[in-house]
């Protein structure tokens, strides 16, 4: 997932993509759920946890609602700009880890999904869901899914 500061809708609402280019837009800081302080520094994240996806360039968490911009009836991802004190349940992902249960340590490499805790859906990348001059005339983040 890559975080873009190019903006949406009325300022704030930021776009994230499938984009493959190694930048600063593809790093994320892993936070606990919204609300909670349960896990301490050192430990390790486990298949089932709640977090929130804070994108390093931008500042803001990974966020979803069931908005539509009429390039994909999945989830859109973006990062809205908000912060965490005005933040609500909508930036809470669930790892949901492929061929492991519940509970399970995540290891570097495993295979996860995000579960988003409100909508219940999963982030996912379509390729017939990639930006282009006709859908998103103009824009920074043209051919990217």
């Amino acid at each position: 997932m890559h975080s873009h500061e190019v903006r949406f809708g009325r300022g704030g609402i930021f776009s994230v993509t499938g984009y493959g280019l190694d930048d600063a837009g593809n790093y994320w800081q892993v936070l606990e759920e919204l609300g909670l302080n349960t896990k301490t520094y050192n430990q390790p994240l486990q298949c089932g946890d709640v977090i929130r996806l804070k994108s390093a360039i931008i500042g803001y968490s990974l966020r979803t609602d069931e908005t539509s911009f009429g390039l994909t009836t999945e989830l859109l991802p973006m990062v809205h700009g908000m912060p965490d004190d005005r933040a609500d349940a909508a930036v809470n992902w669930m790892i949901k880890c492929v061929n492991k249960e519940i509970g399970d340590s995540l290891n570097f490499g495993d295979e996860i999904k995000l579960k988003h805790s409100v909508t219940g859906k999963y982030i996912s990348l379509d390729p017939s869901s990639q930006y282009t001059e006709f859908n998103c005339r103009g824009c920074e983040i043209i051919h990217q899914i």
